[in-house]
């Protein structure tokens, strides 16, 4: 969402969570598709979107809300919604992303694709799939048997592309990639 809290991205994930089109809701203000989209949830007391967006800036760490999310169908589901927030590279503003997980995705659909298998001549090909899989959740033990690695190998390969990317953690990373065109939300 941009900072006039209109929505400017909607993927795929949404659509189904939501019941709306990405059409649908591009350019609307995001409390009027649902109000639980309101980034004043988010900010306590009498904090407007500046205070919320200052809170982040400065490293504060948002909780995700647990709370039920009415779509387009009316029904009420329960969903789990995580403030993030990116800067918008184009324009150099912030833009607040929900992280919106109902629990109810498709083991079989990758969220997340390798854009750039070479890593936008930062990042070794391994580290590349070690970071994809980062962007799809996997904890390093996952990743480790996945790719067929020790435990420490797959730490150091999340350490280098890190340190590549001047991440200070693993999901700073992510955004990182898909800001340099790596990775790519679909």
């Amino acid at each position: 969402m941009s900072s006039d809290q209109t929505i400017v991205f909607w993927n795929q994930s949404a659509e189904r969570i939501f019941g709306y089109s990405a059409d649908e809701v591009r350019g609307r203000y995001c409390g009027e598709v649902d109000s639980d989209l309101d980034p004043l949830r988010f900010a306590s007391g009498d904090q407007d979107v500046g205070a919320l967006v200052e809170a982040m800036t400065t490293g504060q760490v948002l909780e995700a809300l647990n709370l039920p999310a009415e779509g387009a169908s009316g029904t009420s589901n329960p969903i789990s919604l995580t403030p993030m927030l990116v800067l918008d590279v184009e324009c150099g503003t912030p833009l607040l992303l929900y992280l919106a997980d109902d629990g109810q995705g498709v083991e079989s659909e990758d969220p997340v694709v390798i854009a750039d298998p070479g890593g936008a001549g930062m990042l070794t090909p391994r580290e590349v799939e070690v970071l994809h899989l980062v962007a799809l959740g996997k904890g390093t033990a996952a990743i480790a048997a996945e790719i067929g690695v020790s435990e420490h190998t797959a730490l150091n390969h999340i350490r280098n592309f890190r340190n590549k990317l001047d991440a200070q953690n693993k999901l700073q990373a992510v955004v990182t990639a898909v800001r340099l065109g790596i990775l790519r939300w679909q």
